[in-house]
């Protein structure tokens, strides 16, 4: 997910999350079907994220070797020396960039899933206040 789409489904979760007691019927029956909607989203991101870290470490093995048997054919006491040419990559920096970026998105999927799961509490509430309000209770 690039960051116009991430930007697209932050701002129609607010409008879609966005509840209050004129609304409270329609977004509690639409809160509960958008789960499985985010669910899936969140499982596809995810992956996303899982495949992007897997990449980050074979490039990394890459940059590794290639410095390693490369024109500088460096002689290393430890594994960490290396990082500073490695974190200089253009590939590598890139792909780093693009673990933050999934990251995020995944991190709001996984708020988002939480916000859907504990918003049943909340709505409870909300109805238990209408109904006293109109002396229902």
């Amino acid at each position: 997910m690039n960051r116009e789409d991430f930007q697209k489904l932050v701002e129609f979760t607010k409008d879609k999350f966005n509840i209050n007691e004129s609304n409270i019927m329609e977004k509690s029956l639409l809160l509960f079907s958008s789960y499985n909607y985010y669910n899936d989203l969140y499982i596809h991101e995810l992956r996303i994220l899982k495949k992007k870290l897997i990449e980050k470490e074979s490039i990394y093995g890459e940059v590794y070797q290639a410095f390693r048997t490369g024109k500088m054919n460096l002689e290393l006491k430890h594994k960490t020396e290396i990082d500073p040419f490695i974190n200089s990559n253009a590939v590598y920096k890139n792909i780093c960039l693009e673990i933050i970026d999934q990251e995020m998105v995944v991190r709001y999927l996984e708020e988002t899933l939480d916000i859907i799961k504990k918003s049943s509490y909340h709505i409870n509430n909300i109805i238990t206040l209408i109904k006293l309000k109109n002396g229902i209770e």
